[in-house]
């Protein structure tokens, strides 16, 4: 798929190995293949180190939409919607 040099590439849940796995220099090299890569994940620990904004979705409604740092540093809001 990525040899087709996608617009949009959606990342459901993936694991940082598998990603290392594939050689991928996260995120510069897999920004050149894609302009806009979504990521959905739990993992707030991978989140922080590879996105530079988040998007909180609780019950398919968004819940917050700002820079990494600000909404990763609100622990409130991370703890109302099931995140901490």
């Amino acid at each position: 798929m990525l040899a087709c040099a996608p617009g949009l590439l959606l990342l459901d849940e993936p694991r940082r190995d598998s990603i290392r796995a594939a050689g991928a220099a996260w995120p510069p090299c897999w920004a050149a293949w894609a302009a806009t890569i979504i990521v959905a994940s739990h993992d707030l620990v991978f989140i922080q180190k590879v996105c530079a904004r988040i998007i909180v979705l609780d019950g398919g409604l968004v819940a917050a939409d700002g820079a990494a740092g600000e909404i990763l540093g609100d622990g409130a809001l991370l703890e109302k919607h099931g995140l901490a």
